[in-house]
């Protein structure tokens, strides 16, 4: 179980001295997480906390997990720019894994040859998704990653990781979100930010969706 303990951090004055925190909060393994809130409520700085781009300023992480993939809002940052979408597939080793990514990204083959910069935003959010896939970890962060994507899409994207977490039940997954529709379709547990501080937890249950 990861377990964030009284959680502070603080922005410099040049980023109007935003503080996060103090953040309790509890996430089991084998469940998906939803985070909501405001833009600058602290869910992203949070997400960098426990990815390890940034270090809290007081209290305590128990449990974090070694191997913790952040999926940032800023597409570059989840792709390689000089490699073409078959290539970005070819890191992929596992049948298993390919199966995952040609289900959410249906009609990759088409783009095999063709780099990022030639791909739209749509395209380009469904590899960053599928290049997640690639790697086993233990904790899944994914910021925004619905933006750009149609309803079915953004579907696919829920479902492939349910299915993930019933092969692998010991890895915890994250969604950061303002669409709540999605959250409380696949989210186990919403934590709801504002002002930098968790306000409320809400608990879902979807043995019977």
């Amino acid at each position: 179980m990861i377990t964030l303990s009284q959680l502070t951090f603080s922005y410099t004055e040049a980023f109007d001295g935003f503080r996060l925190g103090p953040v309790d909060m509890a996430m089991q393994p084998g469940k998906t997480y939803g985070w909501r809130g405001n833009n600058g409520s602290g869910k992203s700085t949070l997400a960098s906390i426990l990815a390890g781009q940034r270090s809290a300023a007081t209290g305590g992480i128990d449990g974090l997990p070694p191997r913790v993939l952040y999926f940032q809002q800023n597409i570059a940052a989840n792709i390689f720019p000089d490699l073409t979408v078959g290539e970005h597939l070819r890191l992929c080793k596992t049948a298993e894994r390919r199966a995952d990514i040609l289900h959410v990204f249906p009609s990759l083959s088409q783009f095999a040859r063709k780099y990022p910069d030639a791909l739209s935003g749509g395209q380009l959010q469904r590899l960053a998704f599928s290049l997640a896939l690639i790697r086993d970890f233990d904790l899944y962060i994914f910021d925004e990653v619905t933006n750009h994507l149609d309803q079915q899409t953004a579907k696919l994207v829920g479902e492939t990781m349910q299915s993930l977490l019933r092969r692998k039940p010991d890895c915890t997954v994250v969604f950061i979100s303002h669409d709540h529709d999605f959250l409380r379709r696949y989210a186990d547990v919403i934590f709801t930010f504002d002002e930098g501080k968790v306000i409320e937890e809400s608990q879902y249950d979807h043995s019977f969706t």
